[in-house]
């Protein structure tokens, strides 16, 4: 696996996430793409 992503079957339902967070990676990938900056999806997801 890479640094910082981690998978754990009682997060996500085993999804790569960012280590320390519920943040999946296709989620953070996909607000990226579509324009919206890593602190906002970690701000907007932190506030959830």
């Amino acid at each position: 696996m890479f640094p910082g992503i981690s998978m754990d079957p009682d997060i996500r339902f085993g999804k790569p996430c960012i280590t320390g967070t519920r943040i999946d990676v296709a989620t953070l990938v996909a607000a990226v793409a579509a324009g919206e900056t890593v602190e906002t999806v970690a701000d907007i997801r932190a506030r959830g």
